[in-house]
């Protein structure tokens, strides 16, 4: 699977209990640049985000064999289904 960020250190230092926690603080820290900073800092947030989630992909990925392109593929046919994503 194609990723937005380069594969970090924190693949193979944290397991998916410490990963989900550094997610949990992204998301905290998200919504404080929401409630509190110019909307560039809360698209930075945002990103750091996705970084974060990308590092448990990874995770999941190498320690685990989740085969991420199959999961992208079916996430994107349940949603498709359920109309989320916009017609062209």
């Amino acid at each position: 699977m194609d990723h937005h960020f380069p594969r970090t250190t924190y693949v193979d230092q944290n397991g998916l209990w410490e990963q989900l926690n550094h997610i949990q603080s992204e998301i905290r820290e998200l919504f404080d640049a929401y409630f509190n900073e110019p909307s560039g800092r809360v698209a930075e947030e945002a990103m750091d985000l996705i970084h974060s989630v990308e590092t448990l992909l990874h995770i999941l990925e190498e320690r685990y064999g989740v085969d991420l392109d199959c999961i992208r593929d079916h996430v994107r046919s349940k949603n498709q289904a359920r109309g989320y994503y916009a017609q062209d």
